[in-house]
């Protein structure tokens, strides 16, 4: 990675990003919520996940933010680019699922 590159900015704008999405769609809802349990395994993974259930729009809806880092790449992530291997990693993203209410 290069050096202009801010790694906490982007985990900041993942994470601004879940609180946007999953505002939004509680705005549909009359009264659902999401309900939230941060997690964490060691001092290099952390995250959010987010569920809402049983709502007037949607029946089940998940919005989770994960942020991985680790000190060696894992074998099968760099066995295409063996160059890669035992090389620090960071990962970062939000992942959204929706399941709106069946009207029928």
């Amino acid at each position: 990675m290069s050096d202009d590159f801010d790694l906490d900015a982007v985990r900041a704008s993942f994470a601004d990003f879940q609180d946007r999405a999953t505002a939004a769609l509680e705005a549909f809802e009359p009264a659902a919520r999401f309900r939230r349990d941060p997690w964490a395994q060691g001092a290099d993974c952390r995250g959010e996940t987010r569920v809402l259930e049983d709502g007037a729009v949607f029946e089940k809806a998940g919005a989770n933010f994960s942020d991985i880092r680790g000190a060696a790449l894992p074998r099968a992530a760099s066995a295409r680019h063996p160059e890669l291997a035992g090389r620090p990693f960071a990962a970062a993203g939000v992942s959204i699922v929706c399941h709106p209410r069946n009207p029928y």
